[in-house]
């Protein structure tokens, strides 16, 4: 009878080194970490931590296991632009605080403050009117606002205008016209400031208004901007018009 030997089985070891193992530790935490983004409350500053730490447990994983230099460069580039990525879209929706309504109270700070932003330099201006406040911005452009709010004109309104002097050359043209060219041209001139949303006019001066005074719970940064640039249409077609009716530059009023 022959024996038979018996065998004994050794386990295998594991083919992972313990490096290799780290590395996929980490890669398996770095994906942890994108589901965590996806499941709690988010702040910016979490948001930029998380993305961050992604980005860094990734750099292991990327020396460890890719030996070329340039696939390397070309891994770390992938993860800066994913870590970019899932930052952007988990970025949470941050709710700023509404602007302070403007009231015949505090009409001036709150104006001031938002006539800052526009950007524009603000002068609070003394008016005689009762109740009346009146503030004058200049804006980088060199454009003078004025700013008014008064209760005698119209409770809880205000109105944006701008005034400015007719330019020096077109006074000189209207002196040098005959009687009969003055009033003709007199009476072309107001169509056209007419046209242009001139409110009023004299003899030197042009007055643009906006064309409905703003209730002061709807006066906001945005409803400013929009009032001041249609100003600014009207004063360059104002200027065109003059341009027109007298054949002269006036592009550097523009």
């Amino acid at each position: 009878m022959v024996r038979r030997k018996s065998v004994v089985r050794v386990p295998e070891r594991s083919r992972l080194s313990p490096a290799d193992q780290l590395a996929i530790a980490l890669f398996c935490l770095a994906g942890v970490i994108t589901l965590i983004l996806y499941v709690v409350e988010k702040s910016p500053s979490s948001v930029c931590l998380c993305s961050a730490g992604i980005a860094a447990l990734l750099i292991y994983p990327i020396l460890h296991f890719i030996r070329d230099h340039r696939m390397r460069v070309a891994a770390f580039v992938v993860t800066f632009i994913l870590s970019v990525a899932i930052a952007y879209a988990s970025w949470p929706n941050v709710q700023t605080q509404p602007d302070t309504p403007v009231t015949s109270g505090n009409f001036k700070e709150v104006v001031t403050g938002l006539l800052v932003r526009f950007p524009a330099r603000v002068v609070d201006v003394p008016d005689d009117r009762p109740g009346t406040t009146h503030l004058t911005a200049w804006t980088v452009n060199g454009r003078k606002f004025d700013l008014y709010y008064s209760p005698s004109v119209a409770e809880d309104k205000m109105a944006v205008g701008l005034e400015f002097p007719i330019p020096q050359e077109v006074l000189t043209a209207q002196n040098n016209l005959s009687t009969e060219a003055k009033i003709q041209y007199s009476a072309e001139f107001n169509l056209e400031l007419t046209r242009a949303g001139a409110h009023c006019y004299s003899s030197n001066q042009v007055t643009f208004v906006c064309t409905d005074s703003m209730d002061l719970k709807d006066v906001d940064e945005k409803s400013l901007t929009d009032c001041m640039e249609q100003i600014e249409k009207w004063h360059n077609l104002c200027i065109l018009s003059m341009e027109h009716l007298f054949n002269i530059d006036l592009s550097r009023y523009i």
